[in-house]
Formats: C-alpha cells, structure tokens, sequence
C-alpha cells in the first residue's frame, strides 16, 4: 500500500531535524517540493538534482508513488550541491554525496563526516 501522506510528513519532520544537526560543512537547506519558486525548480532541475512526479504509466506512479503530490517531498542540499538528500521521493531518504571530477575518497569521506 505504500506510505501514508502522514507518514510522509513524520519521515520530513524527522529529516529536517536531523538536517539541522549536521556539522558545519555539511550544513544547508531544505526545500520543500510544493514551495519551490519556478528558478529555483528550473535550476535544480537543469543541474540535475531535482527529483520528478512519477507519470501514472511509470511503474512508480502506477504503484501509488506520487500521491499526494508534492506533499511531504522535498530536498536538502548545501551550498556547493555535493551532499543532496530526497525526503520521500522512492526512498524515504536519499543521500547523495558527490562532486566535480575523481576525487572518490574525498566524497567517501565527505559522505561518512
């Protein structure tokens, strides 16, 4: 059946909490799906970070993925967008640790901080 929109906002609430405690490098902001403004869709979007409202013949959609829309959806990132979360896209959470070029240990490490 899946999660609940409830649940959804239980799972947001716990995120951006513990978005607030992450060390200073790490530190950002949350963007909730429903209060982007159009720019700051447009450039999450064309950098890639953005996440899509499952269509309804996408098997996420078809599996109720996208109900209550945007609700309870959203995005953390910080300044340089090289640690990003999704609050309640797929996952609950989704992390992702990246940068520019082959540093893979230092994202690794970025990623473990």
């Amino acid at each position: 059946a899946g999660s609940s929109k409830e649940d959804r906002l239980a799972v947001e609430e716990v995120l951006k909490a513990a978005f607030g405690m992450l060390p200073d490098n790490l530190q950002g902001t949350y963007f909730p799906l429903g209060e982007l403004h159009g720019a700051q869709e447009e450039e999450l979007q064309a950098g890639g970070f953005l996440f899509q409202k499952p269509g309804p013949m996408q098997l996420l959609g078809a599996a109720g993925a996208g109900r209550d829309w945007p609700s309870g959806r959203g995005i953390f990132h910080n300044p340089d967008k090289t640690v990003l979360c999704w609050c309640n896209e797929e996952d609950q959470c989704r992390i992702i640790a990246m940068e520019n070029g082959g540093d893979v240990k230092g994202v690794f490490t970025r990623f473990c901080q």
